[in-house]
């Protein structure tokens, strides 16, 4: 069989054959939109008149796993690694939403802005939009990236340097000894439970949407969840707040400044990558948060800042 005999019939017979494999709903539409795509490129170029696959469904389907790793769980987590790498694999998953392995296992230690506490992500997946993103480092993954960093072989660029090949084994064993409710979609939902993290500490979502390569429907239809901690605070009395204890604050400025000043050499060139990258998000969409940022920092934002507070940087204020 050629493309330019394949007919409607034999494309819906492909569809039913893949659900005899045991291919799920959204596998299915996926496979649908391949052969899609590969039918109308022979549509453009004249070899066959009409897609025989064009009334297969191929839209995407919103996202039916709604486990969430609470920080709590993630901790237990990083507890029950085997050793530091790990750690900062998951790390980079559940703190910064890398995709995994493409982007985790790419990023390399000059592209860890200490300074701005920036991360710089390439991403192949999102390369027609940008070839790269920044997302800003949590408390908790700027501990684990510290750690990595001192205990680096001397000439080292990767920042995991994991086997590609059985992560994927090896995550479930962690949740289990973990003592952890195994859950479907490892990384994916590392993922999105960071991005869900990100949204309930009072971050924009469309500032988060960007830090995480996707868009905003992307974020709505696959990623964000409803956690038991915003339910709790939602039926929260005012006594109820005023009696809630106070979440740990971030590093000092001591301690910040011993993570800026352990690379003195790659500050001023990482700096020139953090501009430039901030300056093309700026062309793309101008009103992200990097815009913000750099708009502010030129208008000399008093210290006070914008709000709500940018958790994860230097000062709790907007304008760092």
């Amino acid at each position: 069989m050629t493309i330019r005999t394949i007919t409607v019939g034999d494309a819906s017979a492909f569809e039913s054959w893949g659900r005899k494999e045991g291919a799920s709903e959204a596998h299915q539409r996926t496979l649908n939109r391949y052969a899609k795509q590969v039918a109308s490129f022979a549509v453009d170029h004249g070899w066959i008149p009409s897609n025989p696959f064009r009334k297969l469904k191929s839209t995407a389907l919103a996202a039916t796993t709604r486990h969430y790793v609470s920080p709590e769980d993630t901790e237990s987590l990083l507890n029950a690694c085997p050793c530091l790498q790990w750690k900062i694999l998951i790390g980079l998953a559940r703190y910064a939403g890398l995709r995994v392995p493409s982007e985790a296992f790419a990023i390399t230690w000059d592209m860890v802005d200490w300074d701005r506490k920036a991360l710089f992500i390439p991403s192949k997946k999102t390369r027609r939009y940008a070839e790269s993103r920044v997302c800003p480092i949590l408390p908790e993954l700027m501990t684990l990236l510290e750690k990595g960093f001192d205990q680096a072989p001397e000439g080292a660029e990767k920042i995991v340097a994991l086997s590609h090949g059985n992560v994927r084994r090896k995550l479930p064993e962690i949740i289990k000894n973990a003592k952890l409710r195994p859950w479907e979609d490892l990384f994916q939902t590392l993922r999105r439970s960071c991005e869900t993290h990100f949204v309930s500490l009072g971050h924009p979502t469309h500032a988060v949407s960007t830090w995480l390569g996707h868009s905003n429907q992307v974020s709505k239809d696959h990623y964000l969840m409803i956690t038991s901690d915003a339910f709790a605070k939602a039926t929260e009395t005012k006594t109820d707040i005023v009696d809630r204890p106070k979440t740990r604050s971030s590093k000092s400025g001591a301690e910040s400044g011993a993570v800026s000043s352990r690379n003195g050499s790659q500050a001023p060139e990482t700096s020139a990558l953090s501009q430039k990258v901030i300056e093309t998000a700026n062309e793309a969409s101008p009103g992200d948060f990097q815009g913000l940022l750099e708009n502010a920092t030129k208008c000399e934002v008093v210290r006070g800042g914008l709000e709500p507070p940018t958790h994860g940087f230097s000062v709790r204020c907007s304008t760092n």
